[in-house]
């Protein structure tokens, strides 16, 4: 005898590597996670599946230019070339970018249509420029689709 087809099996129908969900004398369920979810609780409800505010999803960037994405880091990756990164023109209060340099060409950051960086105590910033290989930066947007903030900057950054 099989012991593990649809007829009975522990956890039938539901998705490969999917989380199983036990409801006690009712059939099992599944929740399929994507990268960089987790399991959410929710009280008298199974659980759902939900990625936690402030969690990073890296880009090896290898090309220019660039529309960066909110909430995702960038490792500037393209040899001798300087990667153009531009803002997302929309964000909200608390979205964040992080921008990590690796190859020689280094990086520039422009701010999305309409909107403007703040650097310590330079606000319109409209642009920053890594000086050095591995110089990095990090914004949280401090007033949704209008300001961007540095809120971390290491190495020689310019600024116009």
């Amino acid at each position: 005898m099989a012991l593990n087809n649809a007829i009975n099996s522990a956890t039938p129908n539901i998705a490969a590597h999917a989380v199983v969900l036990s409801q006690g004398a009712l059939a099992n369920t599944g929740v399929s996670l994507l990268t960089n979810q987790v399991l959410i609780g929710v009280t008298g409800a199974d659980p759902v599946a939900g990625t936690l505010p402030g969690l990073t999803t890296w880009v090896d960037q290898t090309s220019t230019p660039v529309t960066v994405a909110v909430n995702a880091g960038y490792i500037i990756n393209n040899g001798a070339v300087q990667v153009v990164a531009t803002l997302p023109a929309n964000f909200a209060l608390g979205d964040r970018i992080r921008i990590v340099g690796q190859s020689a060409g280094g990086w520039q950051l422009l701010p999305g249509a309409g909107d403007s960086i703040q650097f310590g105590n330079v606000n319109a910033v409209t642009s920053l420029t890594s000086s050095n290989q591995y110089d990095s930066i990090e914004l949280v947007g401090i007033v949704a689709n209008t300001l961007w903030s540095v809120v971390s900057a290491v190495g020689n950054i310019t600024y116009v």
